[in-house]
């Protein structure tokens, strides 16, 4: 057998079940559904729409016209919102106990809305000098634009991309539904697609500081 220059070829019986594969380094990401989003939903996306009549859109640096309250309306000092974010915060300190994050204060100190109308998009980006950050979805129209993270590995490697094995994976979408809260780590790169529903999508973004 030549040993410079070998198939790979995958045979489960001929596998080396001794090989002890560990995983460093990892994006750890959260899910979870709201159970009471439905009781909610329809009273928050309505002052949505009403904070926007009175706020300029924020995000003066993003690349895309997605109307955002970042920068000019924090939702922090809205007490209509307060019931969803003692929820979020609560998953969030969940999400920081289980990284490794204990005996430590945990703040928000920053959370806005952002409202995705057609061909709508978000741009990679991270949300420095936050900790940790969560997006959460309001409203979520079909075709509306997935969220995708991305490695933060440099690529410097043969692609090696198989659906069925995380282990060879360079990016991640999700898809955005009524309800559902992601978390992640503020320096995880990520990006917004375009949104190619005639509907309006509307998430919310939260920032939090660990000290």
């Amino acid at each position: 057998m030549n040993l410079t220059r070998i198939m790979l070829q995958i045979n489960p019986t001929r596998m080396n079940n001794k090989l002890n594969l560990i995983s460093l380094f990892p994006v750890t990401i959260a899910q979870i559904i709201n159970p009471n989003h439905n009781k909610i939903k329809e009273d928050l996306i309505n002052e949505c729409y009403q904070i926007k009549k009175e706020n300029q859109s924020g995000g003066s640096r993003w690349e895309g016209d997605t109307y955002t309250t970042n920068g000019t309306y924090n939702l922090t000092k809205n007490t209509q919102f307060n019931s969803l974010h003692n929820w979020i915060f609560k998953q969030v300190v969940t999400y920081a106990l289980n990284i490794g994050y204990k005996d430590k204060k945990l703040e928000c100190w920053n959370s806005w809305f952002n409202i995705y109308e057609k061909y709508n998009y978000q741009e990679k980006h991270e949300h420095y000098p936050s900790d940790i950050s969560c997006v959460y979805y309001l409203s979520c129209p079909d075709n509306c634009g997935n969220l995708k993270l991305y490695s933060p590995q440099t690529i410097s490697t043969v692609d090696s991309y198989q659906k069925d094995n995380p282990l060879t994976w360079t990016n991640y979408s999700i898809k955005p539904t009524d309800g559902l809260l992601v978390i992640f780590k503020s320096n995880t790169i990520h990006s917004v697609e375009q949104n190619k529903s005639d509907k309006h999508k509307i998430s919310l973004s939260l920032n939090f500081k660990i000290n």
